[in-house]
């Protein structure tokens, strides 16, 4: 097993996903950036030397076909790679599990296993922002902010009681 990882293992949490897809993307913006450059001196040629066309064309050609070989195999590399499971995806639904089961089982808890009356739900989701602070989480906590806006807890009657 040397230091390559194998396509099945998880990724380091810490790593950034797609970083060597986005290193790749910079290398082929830069030989795009590099093609530009020459076609500008190229022009420049033309505009004062015409009596060396067939130089100065031969020139252009050499310089567009390497930069452009060059950019299509950088292109190729900075294609994600077709992994069973985007890491991104599975953040989101790690998040979203995580939620899930925090306010279900808050609920639970403050409810004495569904007895008493549930809190308002955004003092449940203030709390899961408190025990996770993950981007995701915060991102499932304001869309599930945005859908229960306004909703009250339906109150429990105690019986004839009370």
């Amino acid at each position: 097993m040397g230091s390559a990882i194998d396509a099945n293992e998880r990724k380091p949490r810490h790593e950034r996903p797609y970083k060597q897809e986005q290193e790749w993307l910079v290398l082929a913006y830069v030989a795009l950036l590099i093609r530009s450059f020459c076609e500008v001196v190229i022009v420049g040629q033309l505009d004062r030397h015409p009596r060396h066309l067939q130089d100065i064309l031969r020139a252009r050609n050499v310089t567009y076909h390497l930069f452009s070989v060059s950019f299509a195999a950088t292109i190729l590399k900075a294609i994600p790679c077709g992994e069973d499971v985007d890491p991104l995806v599975q953040e989101e639904t790690e998040a979203i599990n995580f939620v899930r089961d925090f306010v279900l089982r808050r609920i639970n808890e403050l409810t004495d296993h569904e007895k008493k009356t549930a809190p308002q739900i955004t003092t449940i989701l203030d709390e899961v922002e408190q025990a996770q602070q993950g981007f995701q989480v915060k991102n499932e906590v304001k869309r599930l902010r945005a859908i229960y806006k306004g909703w009250e807890p339906i109150y429990k009657w105690n019986g004839p009681d009370s």
